[in-house]
């Protein structure tokens, strides 16, 4: 079976590696189709300073097609799915609350234990998700992790209020599909990113205002009621609650718990502002979002799709442009 993998020197490769299957009854055979790279949680950073056992198999991200299932199940062999990336006992106080992601003895795969950029794979059944030709492929591959999050964040939005929404680290997989989320539910978005990508974000997003980190403090004239602070895996931030207006809320997704935060205390107090925590998404998110991919709403900035032996070229994408989009393997 061939596979990406991070290799004992922190490269990327591709290899044919011996593996043994064993299917159980609560599980399916799985052959992938297309595996997605998030640099939010694939920069080659993060493997370096990650303590993985090496060799290390990428991918947190999949679409593919039942081979072998039992016939006791709503599963078929043949069928089209997504993968749900967080493993779950589905026993604890959390996964019976719909909380799969925060399993007490959960993780996800391509992060913490060997992914999913390989030709096949055994799962939990309760990990797949069905979908359909609706959906393009190259799409489906975007929506275990990035598209599902984007939705928990959205939802958690909506339903606390509010109009004015500011993302900050706006140009990266997630940020994307959020401001189409936002977008097409008649929010105000106003992105802040890095100079350089303030113009793509005006030419290509339905925002209102896209402006840089060097230009912030303008944020504080613009009565925001949420902001979202998208983490990536090399930065440190400061957060000043100046921006957001009295009771508003600040929600920070950081899936893997790599970077400290300065926030001015005095100012949450003083303006009752909320702060929300986030690090995934559940099922339900996923089958959610999968409902705004079928009607053309999520569509992912995708820099490129590589074969499995190109992986020079996709590990010189993540240095490169590490929070900028997704980069697809067709396996």
């Amino acid at each position: 079976m061939k596979a990406c993998i991070i290799d004992l020197d922190s490269k990327l490769r591709c290899y044919d590696i011996s593996v043994g299957y064993k299917r159980e009854i609560n599980e399916a055979f799985i052959e992938i189709i297309y595996c997605s790279l998030n640099p939010l949680i694939n920069h080659p950073e993060i493997y370096k300073n990650r303590k993985i056992e090496k060799p290390f198999i990428i991918g947190s991200e999949a679409v593919g097609y039942i081979k072998e299932v039992n016939e006791n199940t709503s599963l078929r062999a043949g069928d089209r799915v997504i993968v749900y990336p967080w493993i779950f006992c589905n026993l604890c106080p959390r996964c019976i609350a719909g909380l799969e992601y925060l399993c007490e003895l959960g993780f996800l795969l391509g992060c913490f234990r060997d992914g999913l950029c390989r030709e096949h794979i055994v799962l939990p059944i309760r990990n797949l998700v069905k979908t359909s030709s609706e959906i393009p492929l190259e799409i489906a591959s975007t929506l275990g992790f990035t598209g599902s999050t984007a939705y928990h964040i959205y939802n958690t939005i909506i339903t606390r209020g509010g109009r004015n929404i500011a993302i900050l680290n706006a140009l990266n997989p997630i940020g994307i599909y959020l401001i189409q989320l936002l977008s097409s539910s008649g929010m105000n978005v106003i992105t802040v990113s890095h100079e350089r990508d303030t113009e793509y974000l005006i030419n290509h997003y339905d925002i209102d205002r896209a402006i840089s980190f060097s230009d912030i403090n303008v944020l504080e004239s613009l009565n925001i009621d949420t902001a979202i602070l998208i983490v990536d895996p090399l930065c440190n931030i400061s957060f000043n609650t100046s921006i957001l207006s009295l009771k508003g809320r600040l929600v920070i997704l950081d899936v893997l718990n790599l970077s400290k935060y300065k926030i001015d205390l005095s100012g949450i107090c003083k303006k009752e502002i909320e702060i929300i925590g986030c690090r995934g998404s559940s099922r339900y998110d996923l089958i959610q979002c999968m409902n705004y991919a079928k009607r053309g709403i999520l569509k992912p900035r995708i820099l490129g799709i590589y074969g499995m032996y190109e992986y020079h070229d996709i590990w010189k994408l993540l240095t490169e442009n590490y929070t900028n989009g997704s980069i697809l393997i067709k396996i």
